[in-house]
């Protein structure tokens, strides 16, 4: 059941079957937006849990510029979770640039890109 701020008929349908979303940053755009402004990236996936902060202290949110990056794969994440039927838990795939360097991770790593 979708939360009280997803009122639309059309977004209640994103809502209950994410999979069905484009990817695509041009599409479903509004439906996005308004994910983002109450701390979702897509209805199975927050900006919290896209962080990995629940888990390492140095993690923080993805910020605003790296919006369209990170609802992309956790749009592309909720067709994996359709397709193998239950919900997946990533530990988070993005990082600062301190938590990255922190882990030892690549100095030009994709996790500081979303």
């Amino acid at each position: 059941m979708p939360p009280d701020w997803v009122d639309k008929p059309h977004e209640k349908e994103k809502w209950n079957e994410p999979w069905k979303v484009d990817p695509d940053a041009s599409k479903a755009a509004q439906f996005k937006r308004k994910l983002w402004e109450h701390g979702y990236l897509s209805p199975n996936f927050t900006r919290h849990e896209a962080s990995g902060a629940w888990r390492n202290p140095l993690g923080t949110e993805v910020p605003e510029s790296l919006r369209t990056k990170a609802q992309f794969h956790a749009f592309r994440l909720e067709r994996v979770r359709h397709a193998v039927g239950r919900g997946i838990s990533p530990f988070g795939w993005y990082r600062n640039p301190a938590h990255n360097a922190a882990v030892g991770g690549a100095s030009a790593s994709q996790h500081m890109n979303a």
